[in-house]
């Protein structure tokens, strides 16, 4: 085994160390150009011990301090100011302590301190019990250099236990920041800011343990603004017995929230339904919704009142078992958070830069330029661009100023600046080198100018001709060349020769004293022609263009407006507007025609071609036909020997005739038949005709018809009869006037004369008739006539022997439904004699031997009885015939 020498185990601890120590430089280095750490800069921040704070506007008293409950809040303020000089760095602190005895009740999380503009000079924190807190700055005071200062205020307690509840208090009321688990497990933590989210409010009651009878206690939450009761937690409202924790059985009591039927309750009633005799603790979470404890800390007051409304039993003393009335109320106040504020101002300095422009010529005015600043690194000498810069030009007289730049860094270590031109222009010579300002603050920047050589240019020069019509020749034409807006004595012509096309050359661009030329060129006039590029016309691109349009002729129109069929009712005629069109196109030309023009107006100074030379056709339309009117020409209306005639047609007023039919003496059951009524106008007959009949009840009209002629005369209408239908007479004949927009026509039934009856043949013996059926009652007839006494008739010749009548078929039924009696077997003479009775005249026969008249024998009045009878048969059956042939037609 190898022996280690004491020289060589030397010689290895020397190399081990070597090596530690280039560690532990490389080490310091690296540390050495990390950020400072955060330092303890109490000792540079006054207004911040326990004996600066101040109470209600005064020093705090210690004694004061020794007297203060720990159920108590007191305000403190205290006014910090951060010495002249002193380095303030981000993350730095300092330590504010409160009075002796004060303790902070709660804790304090990050509550942010803010300038006037809302920005963070640091915030405040504490933790619950200790007797200090803590300012932690951000970077703002190693800008704000200058008055840095600000105030803090905070909530404390004292530390003297108060005492226990008198004997006549009914209740009591305590809150703090809740942050654990509630009855039901749930846990209420900080937020990400370490700040409370949730007060739980206590009530104390009945804690002298009287006997109340049926209590009721009312709690009512203030400050609803920043604060809300809150209903998700489980139970919402703990009531249970004091010193125990047992819950009260909710049988013995009622709860309930207010206002009723919210849906976010601001308090609760609790009414004991009888004796109350022992302590009770009620407790509940409120959820704390102040927006400025919940965002940055800022100190917020909540305030709950609690009361209770009872009676207290007696104890049989005095007047015995007396019930007193009792009430009692609580208020308590919670303050969390702290608030504060700081401020300060930045040390400032301006620098002033001014342009120098050497050797430039009086009539050359400099281009404005660009001035930047910069910062000079102290370490590294570099100068870092702050992103500010300045115009510096001929309005400002090539002066300005950087204003307001901060003197210090945020080391406290006076800042160097430099200024530099962006660019040197073309033209002139100098550097974007920065410089440094001089004792008064003040950069001069210098460009020398640096005079051009000499530049020549050329300028082409164009004629344009528009509107030419085909077969005119173009003339020549005169350009001159302006110089600086003067005339020179150099000029061009422009012909067909060249196209029309020429140029000025070797032009110089800028005079003696280096200025730029501006040159133009002017046309001379071209009679016939209207230059549409007169004046001076600036170069663009080396090249003029110079255009001439055509002066074509000029035409013009006359437009006449015509009436037809006008009223000479209508003594005011409506104004109208003609519209000029060119090549079917609208222009924005337009004539009114009217009373006051007699309706005549004129398109003057129309031009006959157009800006390619083309003819124009013209039209003229009129723009809306008056209401009352149509349109004769409507549409585009062309020219007529420079004339154009527009005609509206009077539209005349309709009115409409209604025609009744007037039956009369028309028996009952006699149909009227249908009659045609034609119109006449002014007495000529028209096409116009209507049917009356007794679909449409014998009523119709004549409609749609106008009230005057073509030429404005009223019409006259009436109406006739075309033919009066058979049977009837009129008493309407010929043309009836219309009144009163109506025309009744009359007609009145004809009775029929009845045919001379013809003598009826012998019948032949007619069958046997079924048995009649009862006739219907006769009409009582007329008393007869007393008839005069018969000529003495002549003998009768001897009458031929009759046929022996044959068996008679089978009766057939008559049309009249009545049967023929058959013959007698007894011949019995009958004499008609005036019936004395009222029968209405019917004649009756009574039996006699022989006719009265003549004594003849019977055998011939029989005869002549079936004669007759058959006679009057056969004159029924032709009544009946003709009256049914009578109604077919």
């Amino acid at each position: 085994m190898k022996e280690w020498s004491n020289e060589g185990i030397f010689s290895s601890w020397y190399k081990w160390i070597g090596i530690l120590l280039i560690f532990i430089g490389m080490g310091l280095g690296i540390g050495g150009a990390q950020k400072a750490a955060a330092a303890d800069i109490t000792d540079s921040v006054t207004g911040i011990s326990g004996t600066d704070a101040q109470y209600q506007g005064e020093p705090v008293n210690s004694s004061d301090v020794a007297n203060w409950s720990k159920d108590g809040s007191y305000q403190l303020v205290y006014h910090y100011t951060i010495k002249q000089g002193a380095k303030v760095q981000e993350g730095d602190t300092a330590k504010v302590d409160l009075p002796n005895g004060a303790t902070f009740p709660d804790n304090i999380a990050s509550t942010n301190l803010l300038d006037a503009n809302g920005k963070s000079v640091g915030t405040f924190s504490a933790k619950k019990g200790d007797s200090f807190g803590t300012i932690t700055f951000t970077s703002y005071y190693s800008h704000y250099i200058l008055d840095r200062k600000g105030d803090i205020t905070v909530y404390v307690q004292g530390s003297k236990s108060g005492s226990g509840p008198s004997s006549d208090t009914y209740i009591g009321k305590n809150g703090w920041g809740f942050a654990g688990n509630w009855f039901d497990g749930t846990a209420y933590g900080l937020d990400s800011n370490g700040r409370y989210q949730y007060v739980e409010w206590d009530i104390l009651a009945n804690p002298n343990k009287k006997s109340l009878d049926k209590p009721v206690i009312t709690d009512t939450l203030q400050n609803t603004n920043s604060q809300q009761l809150y209903m998700a937690a489980d139970p919402t409202v703990r009531i249970q017995y004091n010193g125990t924790g047992d819950l009260v059985n909710p049988a013995d009591y009622t709860l309930d929230y207010l206002p009723a039927g919210s849906s976010q309750p601001t308090g609760f009633t609790i009414a004991w339904k009888g004796t109350l005799d022992r302590a009770v603790d009620v407790l509940y979470l409120a959820k704390i919704t102040d927006p400025g404890y919940r965002n940055s800390g800022q100190a917020v007051t909540l305030n709950n009142q609690a009361k209770i409304t009872g009676n207290i039993n007696g104890n049989g003393t005095g007047n015995g078992g007396q019930i007193t009335d009792v009430a009692g109320s609580a208020n308590s106040k919670l303050t969390l958070g702290a608030g504060g504020n700081g401020g300060g101002t930045v040390a400032t300095i301006n620098i002033n830069v001014i342009k120098d422009w050497p050797n430039v010529p009086a009539n050359v005015t400099p281009p404005a330029i660009q001035a930047e600043l910069y910062k000079k690194d102290n370490v590294t000498g570099k100068n870092e661009d702050t992103g500010k810069s300045i115009e510096l030009n001929n309005g400002n007289h090539y002066k300005g100023t950087f204003k307001d730049l901060d003197e210090y860094d945020s080391n406290n270590q006076k800042i160097t600046y430099t200024v530099g031109e962006k660019a040197v222009p073309n033209g002139y010579q100098g550097t974007t080198d920065p410089k440094t300002p001089d004792d008064n603050n003040t950069v001069t920047l210098t460009n020398t100018y640096v005079a051009p050589t000499p530049q020549t240019t050329s300028i082409k020069v164009n004629k344009t001709w528009t509107g030419v019509p085909e077969g005119i020749t173009t003339p020549s034409v005169t350009a001159t060349l302006y110089q600086n807006g003067q005339p020179t004595d150099k000029t061009v012509t422009l012909d067909q020769g060249n196209s029309y096309s020429d140029q000025f050359t070797d032009l110089p661009k800028q005079d003696d004293n280096g200025k730029d030329i501006t040159y133009s060129v002017v046309e001379s006039p071209v009679a016939g022609y209207t230059s549409m590029t007169s004046g001076q016309q600036p170069v663009v691109n080396g090249q003029v263009n110079l255009v001439n349009k055509y002066t074509p002729e000029t035409t013009k129109i006359t437009v006449n407006k015509v009436w037809q069929g006008v009223p000479t009712s209508v003594t005011t005629l409506p104004s109208i507007t003609a519209t000029l069109y060119a090549n079917q196109k609208a222009t924005d030309q337009t004539i009114t025609l009217n009373s006051a023009n007699q309706f005549t107006g004129t398109f003057d100074k129309l031009p006959e071609t157009d800006s390619n030379g083309k003819p124009i056709t013209y039209t003229v339309k009129e723009d809306q036909v008056p209401s009352g009117y149509t349109s004769e020409t409507s549409g585009l209306q062309p020219v007529k020997n420079g004339v154009v005639t527009l005609v509206n047609k009077y539209v005349p007023h309709q009115t409409a005739i209604i025609v009744h039919k007037i039956w009369s003496n028309v028996p009952a059951g006699v149909m009227t038949p249908s009659v045609t009524a034609v119109l006449y106008v002014n007495g000529q007959l028209s096409d116009k005709s209507v049917t009356l009949n007794q679909a449409n009840q014998y009523t119709a009209s004549f409609t749609n018809l106008p009230e005057t002629d073509a030429d404005g005369h009223s019409i006259t209408y009436t109406v006739a009869e075309s033919t009066v239908p058979s049977g009837y007479q009129t008493t309407t004949s010929g043309q009836q006037p219309v009144v009163n927009g109506v025309v009744t026509l009359k007609n009145s039934y004809v009775p029929v004369t009845p045919d001379t009856p013809v003598t009826p043949v012998t019948p032949v013996t007619p069958v046997t008739p079924d048995t009649p059926v009862t006739p219907n009652t006769p009409v009582t007839p007329n008393t007869p006539v007393t008839p005069k006494t018969p000529n003495k008739p002549n003998t009768p010749g001897k009458p031929n022997r009759p046929a022996q009548p044959t068996t008679p078929k089978k009766p057939t039924t008559l049309s009249t439904q009545q049967k023929t009696p058959q013959l007698p077997t007894k011949q019995v003479n009958k004499v008609s004699t005036p019936d004395t009775s009222d029968n209405g005249g019917l004649k009756t026969n009574r039996g006699t031997k022989k006719l009265p008249q003549t004594n003849d024998d019977p055998t011939q009045a029989f005869i002549l009885m079936i004669a007759g009878i058959g006679l009057l048969i056969l004159l029924g059956i032709g009544k009946l015939f003709k009256w049914q042939l009578k109604s077919r037609r």
